[in-house]
């Protein structure tokens, strides 16, 4: 039978092992979401450059 602090504690580590792994991917989807914006900006620079109209940036 197993005792209900074990249970606790098994609990508390798995809850702490899923909150880091979340973290994780949430600082390599940062990451991912700071390259694509650079990108972006690249992007929307050198198409102004080429003095084509692009219709798909409307902010």
């Amino acid at each position: 039978m197993i005792h209900e602090e074990d249970f606790m504690a098994a609990y508390l580590l798995n809850l702490f092992y899923q909150m880091k792994q979340q973290a994780s991917v949430l600082r390599i989807s940062k990451k991912e979401m700071v390259v694509a914006r650079s990108t972006l900006v690249h992007l929307r620079h050198s198409a102004r450059a080429q003095s084509r109209p692009v219709m798909l940036w409307k902010n």
